[in-house]
């Protein structure tokens, strides 16, 4: 009795507090503060994750639910269901894979299921959420008009900038009217890969630190190899996007692109910082690295290049270290 009204105490509380840093965070949206609303969205799900990790499934659930009867009255019913689709839905998942763990027959050994795949996992239902969000934005007649009505917005304030030419102006205006939605579907989908792959790392990292992780720490440079599968689809969604004529499955396609391609990007990193352990030379070739990802003539090159990395990875063969 005393540890159910414990629990029950603390899936509350963090109810509480994930509902403060959600409404932080939208808050943070709608004045368009990018950096902050990125600060908080990296903590909004780990409290759910810490719930299931000391308590379980059911507990999250429980917490989830809770935090969007909050969100209901403290913003809206839809933007709540919004954010539990974006947010709660595939955390409640990844903390539920977390915990999966299988004991061998023979020798007292765990093996609990792989981060890699819970991480490619990730991935798929960060864009199975965008696309769900996606879809329902683009059957709102109300949500177009806003759209539309920041899209005349910007080519207006391109026109007084006098900054192109008058036929520049024009390819302009048409290339923002054809690919801003396509654009917004994308970076939806990478900011949520993101802020979905810091909230498990640091939901992980601060569990330990409360002793409520369960299973051993794993070496994420090695965990965040993509697998065959993930090229696979990252092939047929970029194949399927340039032959489509229909404006919703080049949304969606362009969405896996999108998540994929920044997963590989990642796993390239993560490569790089993993083969560069115990060199000389490995601060000077990371700090070259992230200065030419902030350098704007540079960046495309350097993002290429850590795509191709990644995409390497996935062919060769990394052992995984556990961390103690």
């Amino acid at each position: 009795m005393q540890f159910k009204k414990k629990a029950l105490a603390v899936c509350v509380l963090a109810a509480a507090f994930s509902s403060l840093l959600n409404v932080a965070l939208w808050v943070s949206l709608a004045n368009l503060w990018l950096f902050i609303a990125f600060l908080f969205g990296l903590f909004v799900s780990l409290p759910i994750l810490i719930v299931a990790f000391e308590y379980g499934t059911y507990a999250s659930v429980f917490t989830t639910v809770l935090t969007t009867f909050f969100l209901v009255f403290i913003l809206s019913p839809v933007v709540a269901l919004l954010i539990s689709v974006f947010f709660f839905a595939p955390s409640m998942f990844i903390g539920w894979l977390m915990g999966l763990r299988q004991k061998g027959n023979r020798e007292n050994i765990t093996s609990w299921y792989p981060l890699s795949q819970i991480i490619f996992l990730l991935a798929l239902s960060v864009i199975s959420a965008t696309i769900v969000i996606m879809l329902y934005l683009l059957s709102s007649s109300e949500t177009m008009q806003h759209l539309n009505g920041f899209v005349d917005q910007l080519i207006t304030l391109v026109h007084k900038s006098n900054f192109y030419s008058t036929e520049s102006q024009e390819l302009f205006e048409k290339a923002i009217r054809i690919h801003f939605v396509l654009g917004i579907a994308s970076m939806i989908a990478v900011y949520g890969y993101l802020l979905h792959l810091g909230n498990l790392y640091f939901s992980i990292h601060f569990a330990e630190m409360l002793k409520s992780l369960k299973r051993p720490l794993d070496n994420w440079p090695t965990a965040l190899r993509m697998p065959m599968i993930a090229l696979v689809i990252l092939g047929v969604s970029v194949i399927v996007g340039m032959l489509s004529k229909d404006e919703t499955l080049t949304i969606c396609m362009n969405i896996i692109t999108s998540v994929l391609s920044t997963c590989f990007f990642i796993s390239g990193l993560a490569f790089i910082h993993h083969i560069t352990l115990g060199y000389i030379c490995r601060i000077f070739l990371l700090i070259a690295i992230y200065v030419g990802l902030f350098t704007l003539i540079l960046t495309p090159f350097f993002v290429m290049a850590l795509i191709l990395t990644g995409l390497f990875t996935t062919f060769s063969i990394i052992v995984p270290q556990a961390q103690k």
